[in-house]
């Protein structure tokens, strides 16, 4: 996206089209199109396969390692805590109602906790930590789901549906899909994750709904 934004300033100051052009709603266009279409797909075009999962055939870095095993799950965790602990809160104050930022939190927390249960696996063996992480961060996302649907319904029965919650509710109904498949699945295929994400992204993008 940056190489290409560059690109159209370039040609932009070279060739004096400025004027002839909408230059904002060109670099807008340019950005959708690098980051919803071009770079999930090329992301998706270099999964490793199967075979290749199954027989370690891939390269791991001990950097990487760190990023996953010192920042990644530790802060994962940390935000779960965070969750768990206003749920309780609601909880106990039933007529408290939950803020409708929790539905947006436990997404992005959960999206962002699944990356880090796919770049993960290649250290699986090698570190009791990630073991754990792996093995019980999608049935921790499971209980978050409810809180989700609390919340959202809520904001819908109040202020009616709008975008921003339409996309709450996809997203929640991608997250209870992905942690039940996880969960309960006798095969757990991760590019099931990227693969899922990217064809609910693009559908939900285009058509008259």
């Amino acid at each position: 996206m940056a190489l290409g934004s560059i690109a159209i300033g370039a040609v932009g100051t070279l060739f004096d089209v400025n004027i002839q052009i909408n230059e904002w709603r060109l670099y807008e266009n340019w950005a959708v199109t690098a980051l919803a279409l071009a770079a999930p797909l090329y992301g998706l075009m270099h999964l490793p396969k199967r075979k290749e999962v199954e027989e370690r055939e891939y390269d791991t870095n001990k950097f990487f390692a760190f990023v996953i095993r010192f920042i990644v799950i530790p802060f994962v965790t940390l935000y779960f805590c965070i969750l768990y602990a206003y749920s309780v809160k609601v909880l106990l104050n039933i007529s408290d109602w939950p803020k409708g930022e929790v539905s947006w939190l436990v997404i992005g927390f959960s999206i962002f906790g699944y990356l880090g249960y796919i770049f993960s696996k290649s250290y699986e063996e090698e570190h009791r930590t990630v073991q754990i992480f792996r093995k019980f961060f999608p049935i921790v996302v499971i209980p978050q789901i409810p809180m989700l649907i609390y919340a959202i319904i809520l904001r819908i029965n109040q202020y009616d549906l709008t975008m921003n919650r339409y996309f709450v509710v996809i997203f929640g109904i991608w997250l209870t899909i992905i942690s039940l498949y996880f969960v309960f699945g006798k095969v757990k295929s991760l590019t099931v994750i990227p693969a899922t994400l990217a064809a609910i992204t693009l559908l939900i993008s285009v058509g008259p709904w």
